[in-house]
């Protein structure tokens, strides 16, 4: 619902006269959120453009490293390796997180994108870093839009092979899910426990056997998965 109030005679939006009250009793227009973001930022990342406007005419500045860095995160996640690129080469950092708390390499690494994910490694990139239920970048490049490079490269610069989420799936489970059969032995080779279970006594066996990938089944059982 779109609510308006009349303002010097004109009609705006309650949020917009909400804001001007509030800077008119000296709202702090630099204040930040726990993002870096200030309300310009916010008001710019949503398209709020009366907002930002106004917050700008006080003397806030939205594209201060807060704002890059949540753009970037965001950019990473709709796979625009255009904007990602850019915003690194602006000074985003490459271990920002969005409001949910995913990183750039996290989402880099679900679509699967080699390269970029070397060059933020390069730069800085923490792959170990986690979501607060356990989502990372690991687990993330084993499920279907990666590829076993990029789980690879993961590893190769200290990814846990064993991290799990909140309720106990594990990077392996994620892998057996999708069938792929080369990211399941590379996982196993690099020390993945093939017998971990879930909270609820699930094991990656059993994930293949639910999911009808034979050949991935097979493999576990070789390796004394039950």
């Amino acid at each position: 619902m779109n609510i308006e109030t009349k303002e010097d005679g004109k009609c705006v939006s309650a949020e917009l006269h909400a804001i001007k009250l509030l800077l008119h009793h000296k709202a702090d227009v630099s204040a930040t959120n726990h993002l870096g973001l200030t309300a310009a930022g916010i008001a710019a990342l949503y398209g709020k453009d009366q907002a930002r406007k106004v917050f700008e005419d006080a003397g806030a500045v939205e594209n201060g490293a807060g704002y890059r860095n949540v753009l970037l995160v965001a950019a990473a996640e709709k796979d625009d390796l255009r904007q990602v690129h850019e915003l690194v080469q602006k000074g985003a950092s490459v271990n920002a997180r969005d409001e949910r708390g995913f990183t750039v390499s996290m989402w880099v690494a679900y679509w699967g994108h080699h390269g970029l994910l070397e060059q933020l490694i390069e730069k800085g990139a923490d792959v170990k870093a986690r979501v607060w239920h356990g989502a990372a970048a690991l687990p993330l490049a084993c499920g279907p839009k990666s590829n076993l490079e990029t789980v690879k490269l993961l590893l190769d610069n200290g990814a846990n092979p064993n991290a799990t989420t909140m309720d106990g799936t594990s990077v392996l489970m994620v892998a057996a899910e999708t069938g792929d059969i080369e990211r399941v032995q590379l996982l196993v080779d690099r020390g993945a426990d093939v017998n971990a279970r879930t909270n609820r006594g699930i094991t990656a066996a059993m994930v293949a056997a639910e999911n009808g990938h034979a050949r991935v089944l097979d493999l576990l059982k070789k390796h004394e998965a039950k």
